[in-house]
């Protein structure tokens, strides 16, 4: 691909940086304080002041840099950030990694190297993650790791440069920018053996870090036309809307770990919340793996029209959640399958006592799993089964 390197897309930088930080300290001349009839002097004031604003809150692109653009369609972010594009490189490459749409983010691979043939060798790597993450991740982090200064966002050093010429970090957008939760952009970056004098290496990951932006395109990119939402796995699409007990409910977006999933709830006629989120695919043999460990307690097997599944059961939580994977296909060992969750009562809302006395009697069990599966069977006949 051919580098990216224009006036216009760093001047789209800057305004980039503009939106995404605080408004600067005012600046004032001369000029501006005293009241003068002379348009000439203000226009003069007025271009000082928007001249000194540009260089505070998008520093110029270091020469011997250029400007790159990575996009995840699925997300629709693009992020773009100053790359070292000096004279020791022939050229460089821009790929998406095969699949990674699938799990809910976008993997970009930047490779800048020094020979065509050998592109692996003596080059420069940047893999870039794009996700949707939930803000208990991003404060799990931060907690856990060293902040990243000089960023135009809040992020941290998942592995800070040492001896070797490598390092991994992460950028996060504010809360609440990306439906739910936050963009996260995670970056490794990494040149080739001792190839790269290391103060060459640390200006270039430095660089990198205060020149990104990253820019929310559209959240609707994750609704087809008619407003439903396709998987990112493409085995299944859930409608817009579901309709369980004659009632008709909306569904919307959440992050609650690492994606965007769709999710409805209500309230049942005993007052309790209850939510049904689709989670995306499970492992190809989950399935199968489960029915073999023979663990009633917690796995049950069951079937809704045509196909079969399994029901995992977990209660530590204050309320009572069944997980089920429901297996579309079977090609010799491997499940084309897909799980929703189904939570019955909101955090903390049903005490230990209340769960016990329901799973120590085999009729109140009876009837709490009829009740969920129920709900479980009528939600998962109208996802749709992209064959």
């Amino acid at each position: 691909m051919k580098k990216i390197v224009a006036t216009a897309l760093v001047g789209a930088l800057a305004l980039g940086f503009a939106a995404c930080n605080k408004a600067p300290e005012e600046t004032t001349t001369e000029a501006a304080e005293v009241e003068t009839e002379a348009t000439e002097g203000t226009t003069e004031a007025s271009e000082e002041t928007s001249e000194e604003t540009t260089e505070e809150t998008a520093p110029a692109v270091p020469e011997g840099y250029s400007i790159v653009e990575v996009q995840s369609d699925y997300l629709g972010v693009k992020v773009s950030f100053a790359a070292l594009d000096d004279g020791r490189f022939a050229g460089n490459t821009i790929e998406q990694s095969k699949g990674s749409d699938q799990y809910g983010r976008t993997e970009m691979v930047v490779n800048f190297f020094e020979d065509e043939e050998w592109k692996m060798q003596n080059d420069v790597k940047y893999t870039i993650r794009i996700w949707a993450r939930s803000d208990s991740y991003v404060d799990d982090q931060i907690k856990r790791y060293t902040a990243v200064e000089g960023a135009n966002y809040v992020g941290v050093w998942n592995s800070e440069i040492e001896d070797k010429t490598k390092c991994h970090y992460e950028l996060y957008t504010e809360s609440n920018t990306y439906l739910d939760g936050r963009i996260v952009v995670e970056v490794d970056m990494y040149a080739y053996s001792d190839w790269m004098p290391m103060e060459d290496y640390k200006a270039l990951v430095d660089t990198m870090i205060k020149t990104m932006n990253i820019e929310i395109l559209d959240t609707n990119n994750l609704n087809d036309a008619e407003g439903n939402f396709p998987s990112p796995s493409g085995v299944y699409t859930v409608p817009s809307k579901i309709t369980l007990d004659g009632k008709e409910y909306a569904t919307y977006w959440t992050v609650p770990f690492s994606a965007p999933h769709a999710q409805i709830d209500f309230t049942d006629a005993d007052g309790k919340n209850v939510t049904i989120r689709e989670d995306g695919q499970n492992v190809p043999k989950y399935v199968s793996a489960r029915i073999e460990l023979e663990d009633p307690e917690r796995y049950r097997e069951v079937t809704f029209g045509d196909y079969s599944g399994i029901c995992e059961k977990t209660t530590n939580r204050g309320y009572i959640q069944y997980e089920y994977t429901m297996v579309y296909a079977v090609d010799g060992d491997k499940e084309t399958n897909m799980t929703f969750v189904l939570a019955y009562g909101a955090d903390k809302t049903i005490t230990t006592d209340e769960i016990k006395a329901i799973y120590a009697d085999e009729d109140k069990t009876a009837e709490i799993n009829a009740k969920l599966d129920a709900w479980a069977e009528a939600y998962f006949t109208q996802l749709v089964y992209n064959k």
